[in-house]
């Protein structure tokens, strides 16, 4: 046979056999539609005979029909707009819903009378199931006993495939307040579901809508895919798997676990792990309250974690889940101030017991390692209860003072620099964790070691920032101490130490009171930098005082050298209270104006537009005029330091109101000043210049004495001098009287004749150079002159008509107690007058202050 017939025969062979195949699969069809056609009727009915002996609930159909070609070569029954009624005696809303569900059939095993459904299909539709607050449900759709009808044959399950597309799946707990929610693209679930230990493979897609838990969400709206081969075991009611592949967003998961479903064990320990993923994917599947935290920063890095979930899922119970993490090579940086933490490396947990209740939620970060604008941060850290969370925080290394300001902006602070190395821990409540305050931090328990190097504090309304600040402390709670403190502020040094209390609420939450005790030492302390406020102008020489109202303070104080503008002092000690704009000062000793000062006082800055003022002095040999000098003449022009010179031993009691500015209000001004002057000198001083008018041949431009001493008040505007005896280089007097601020004097002068007298007529008598006199009884008549008029143009009256009154009136005085006196020794006469215990007791009866000096 040749080659080409061999072909031809070999055409016709294949040609029959396809025939012959095609002949036989339409004959197949036709039969499989023929059969379909016979049994369409008994299809349904043992459907629905199934049905009917397996659910508890009410089922809706639009359309059922059989179907040959729906998933050939299966037979399907189809039903159209499927509804399930919830599965509750109510029976009102719906348990499930599909556009089309279908049961299918081995098309073999009908015509052998075997009516087992080998698969089953749904499409788009939803499942929902509910648990209510009673406890009850709407899922419990199977009867309890599912045994045959008596007689009748219903349709078996054989099912070996389930395959779901385009459903809902939706679980909602109104008991635990739970809402679970999945959305099935495709999903295929393949294995001998009649067996009782059999495979499953499970692949699909399906998207996480929500995992939701008194109000806490987890990865909502995340896309998934699964993998995953499953050991069922329906005898023992377990399903076992080791390699199921999770990918959600692109992320692989690891998994396996078991889950038990008995009737009397119903418990599921599933692990779930990842490698190397991205830390802000890894941060979105945290629950929203915790994804807040880390709203304002960019993540990067990659994390390796594990999770698990475990426990009883039976009804009123709820799953626990474990999270580990591992970072290494992380970074969050903050975007509203681009504060970044590099290099973070740590070890995370997550610890819920009970997922239903966030109260119980725990979170952990141990060996935390970061760096921040180049310093190193270690600590660890742990959350628990994500209602209202109690944390503890353990935290060391270095930080930008700067960085700082950043992050807290603090009302009260303009700048901060300088370098904080800390070892601080924290333990709180946080009230609001989606709105964290510093009130959070003030009502906490915290304790640390702080060192500051280089710093720069500089706060609202201050002149100067606190620079060159080194200081060692520790804190507790809202406390500080001062360990070691030394700073620059202005022109003044500052070494200090002591505590702060409320120290923290007083820098970052307004109308809160610092209290603040300790010493203080300083080398050279300027106090008008320091009292000024801001924006006085130095250069007029204005200093504005304005005394915090929020600080209280309890400070010993001692400087080497002090000043306030030309005023200086050395070897400065005081003691400082501070309360309510009120300074209080005690014991306050220095060395000045070439002797000493020991005083207490008080400035008060309480109220309103001024600062009272008040002191009780003594001041030890102080140079008059370097005091006229450093305190600008106090305000007068009268008696300046042009005019005066001596040293002082003075007691002083001063009250007065002073303007914010300092400027004194004279009204106000009430003194008692006991005073005495030694090796005095008045030159110039133009009152005393002008008695030259009236006691001729006498120089009064410049007087020396050796001792001058009084009581002088001040009240109303007005100096009160009472009489005094003046010995002098120029002559002997007795002097007394007011100068009013305004430069009014009024002076009554006592002199004797006999200091007077004219060596070349000394044979006159007073009368014909001075007019009346009044004569002493001993032969030396005293002259009275009146001195009236300002500073600047005084008047001389030669006879002084009021201080006669007074001299006459205190000789009768005194002619009296002599008297007495007499009587009283002689015959005990006015045993009860006191006039007379004065004069047995002269020191009781001084009421004028006596300067005495030598002639030259």
């Amino acid at each position: 046979m040749s080659q080409e017939k061999k072909k031809r025969k070999a055409l016709r062979i294949v040609l029959k056999s396809l025939m012959w195949t095609a002949i036989s699969l339409v004959s197949l069809v036709l039969i499989a539609a023929l059969l379909v056609y016979i049994f369409s009727d008994k299809i349904e009915q043992k459907v629905i005979e199934r049905i009917n002996q397996d659910l508890n609930t009410e089922i809706q159909v639009v359309d059922i029909r059989v179907s040959l070609f729906y998933d050939f070569p299966n037979i399907s029954v189809v039903f159209e707009d499927l509804v399930a009624l919830d599965a509750t005696p109510e029976k009102e809303g719906h348990l499930f819903d599909a556009k089309e569900a279908a049961l299918e059939f081995n098309l073999f095993s009908i015509i052998f009378g075997e009516y087992n459904i080998r698969k089953i299909y749904l499409s788009e539709g939803a499942f929902i199931m509910k648990r209510y607050e009673d406890g009850s449900d709407n899922y419990h759709f199977l009867k309890e006993d599912t045994t045959a009808v008596q007689n009748i044959e219903a349709a078996e399950y054989d099912l070996r495939h389930i395959e779901v597309k385009n459903m809902g799946f939706t679980f909602l707990d109104l008991e635990e307040d739970q809402q679970y929610s999945f959305y099935v693209h495709d999903m295929l679930a393949s294995g001998e579901f009649s067996e009782d230990v059999f495979q499953l493979s499970a692949s699909g897609s399906v998207r996480v809508d929500t995992l939701y838990t008194e109000g806490m969400y987890f990865a909502p709206g995340r896309e998934a895919s699964i993998d995953a081969l499953l050991d069922v075991n329906t005898t023992q009611n377990f399903v076992e798997f080791n390699n199921a592949d999770i990918n959600l967003d692109e992320v692989n998961f690891k998994t396996h676990g078991r889950v038990d479903y008995g009737d009397s064990v119903e418990t599921v320990d599933i692990s779930v792990e990842a490698q190397e993923l991205a830390m802000k994917d890894m941060i979105s599947l945290l629950p929203e309250r915790l994804q807040n935290y880390f709203a304002d920063f960019k993540q990067q890095g990659s994390i390796n974690f594990k999770t698990r979930v475990y426990g009883k899922y039976s009804s009123g119970e709820a799953l626990a889940v474990d999270v580990q993490a591992f970072l290494s090579g992380g970074a969050l940086e903050r975007t509203e101030n681009k504060l970044s933490l590099e290099n973070i490396s740590f070890n995370a947990y997550f610890s819920a017991p009970d997922i239903s209740k966030p109260t119980l939620y725990t979170v952990k970060i141990n060996d935390f390692t970061a760096m921040l604008d180049g310093k190193k941060l270690e600590g660890r850290f742990m959350m628990k209860n994500l209602k209202s969370p109690e944390t503890k925080l353990q935290l060391s290394g270095e930080l930008s003072l700067e960085k700082l300001k950043e992050w807290a902006e603090p009302p009260m602070i303009k700048t901060m620099k300088g370098l904080l190395t800390f070892d601080v821990s924290f333990e709180g409540k946080i009230k609001d964790p989606e709105n964290i305050t510093m009130q959070d931090f003030i009502n906490s328990k915290s304790a640390g070691d702080v060192l500051l190097q280089d710093a720069e504090l500089e706060w609202v309304g201050s002149n100067y920032a606190l620079q060159n600040i080194q200081s060692e402390a520790m804190f507790s709670n809202r406390d500080l101490e001062i360990i070691s403190f030394s700073a620059i502020y202005g022109k003044s040094d500052i070494e200090a130490e002591g505590w702060f209390r409320d120290f923290i609420p007083f820098f970052f939450l307004p109308d809160q009171r610092l209290k603040i005790g300790g010493k203080i030492h300083s080398k050279h302390l300027d106090v008008y930098d320091i009292f000024s406020s801001q924006g006085s102008s130095q250069s007029s020489g204005d200093v504005e005082i304005k005394l915090p109202d929020n600080i209280l303070a309890t400070i010993t104080l001692d400087a080497d050298h002090l000043e306030y503008k030309k005023f200086g002092a050395s070897n400065v000690h005081a003691s400082v209270q501070f309360k309510d704009q009120k300074l209080y000062v005690d014991r306050i000793k220095a060395n000045t104006l070439g002797g000493s000062i020991f005083a207490s006082g008080l400035v008060d800055a309480s109220l309103p537009g001024k600062v009272n003022v008040s002191c009780d002095a003594d001041f030890d040999h102080l140079d008059i005029r370097e005091a006229l000098i450093a305190f600008d003449e106090f305000g007068q022009t009268s008696l300046t330091s042009e005019n005066i010179r001596g040293i002082t031993n003075t007691h002083l009691q001063f009250s007065a109101v002073f303007s914010r500015k300092l400027e004194i209000k004279r009204e106000s001004i009430t003194a008692v000043a006991e005073v005495e002057v030694l090796d005095g000198e008045l030159v110039g001083y133009e009152p005393l210049n002008g008695l030259k008018q009236v006691l001729k041949n006498r120089d009064f431009s410049h007087i020396e004495f050796d001792r001058l001493r009084n009581t002088i008040s001040i009240q109303n505007e007005k100096i009160s001098i009472p009489k005094m005896e003046i010995k002098s280089s120029a002559m002997n007097l007795k002097l007394s009287g007011t100068h009013t601020f305004d430069n009014v004097i009024d002076y009554h002068l006592e002199i004797k004749f006999s200091d007077l007298k004219n060596n070349q007529n000394e044979n006159d008598g007073p009368e014909s150079e001075y007019g009346y006199v009044e004569d002493d009884g001993i032969g030396d008549p005293t002259i009275f002159i009146l001195v009236t008029g300002t500073v600047d143009d005084p008047h001389y009256k030669r006879l002084d008509k009021q201080a006669i009154k007074e001299k006459v009136k205190e000789d009768i005085q005194e002619e009296k107690k002599v008297i007495k006196k007499i009587l009283n020794d002689e015959f005990g006469f006015f045993k009860k007058d006191s006039t007379l215990k004065d004069i047995e007791e002269p020191k009781k009866q001084e009421t004028k202050f006596i300067i005495e000096w030598d002639e030259e």
